[in-house]
């Protein structure tokens, strides 16, 4: 059964390659530390037009994960790790 994914609404890791005023990855995966997905490059990565989405998180203990997978309407990305600031522990 297919579900919707989170939007990312917002990334302000800016050393991020898939930051393009925003996420420009087609999907992100949340890590346990972090935005698994953020990789430091002098490339540019990504979509030139795309709305992230949010395909895995391994954030068990949110209260938003449901079997790996984010729950929340979207999300926000911030700080030096890109932690997700929609976390909330259960």
């Amino acid at each position: 059964m297919a579900i919707a994914m989170p939007s990312v609404r917002g990334c302000e890791v800016k050393e991020c390659a898939f930051n393009r005023d925003g996420c420009a990855a087609f999907a992100m995966t949340m890590g346990q530390d972090g935005c698994a997905t953020f990789i430091q490059l002098d490339t540019v990565g990504g979509l030139d037009k795309v709305t992230a989405q949010v395909g895995a998180c391994q954030k068990a203990d949110c209260v938003h994960n449901s079997n790996l997978e984010c729950k929340a309407d979207f999300v926000r990305i911030s700080g030096a790790n890109g932690e997700c600031m929609m976390y909330e522990a259960r």
